[in-house]
């Protein structure tokens, strides 16, 4: 299942049930072969269920947050 999809900086980012994925996007590559997946475990929760992007049962998680200002 994709929860998400995103384009940014010359690579495509999949967002699966668990973790993080994303490829360079090389308009010159017509080889499927030659691309490659990353991919980014965001671990898992204290009941062994991965981790996910912006869903989670508890209130006080986040993935990332911006600092806070002084």
């Amino acid at each position: 299942m994709l929860h998400g999809a995103a384009v940014n900086s010359g690579k495509a980012f999949f967002v699966p049930a668990d973790g993080v994925c994303w490829e360079s996007m090389d308009p010159e590559v017509d080889d499927a072969d030659k691309f490659s997946v990353h991919y980014l475990s965001l671990w898992t929760d204290v009941d062994d269920q991965p981790l996910r992007t912006g869903q989670s049962k508890r209130s006080d998680a986040k993935l990332c947050s911006p600092p806070a200002k002084a």
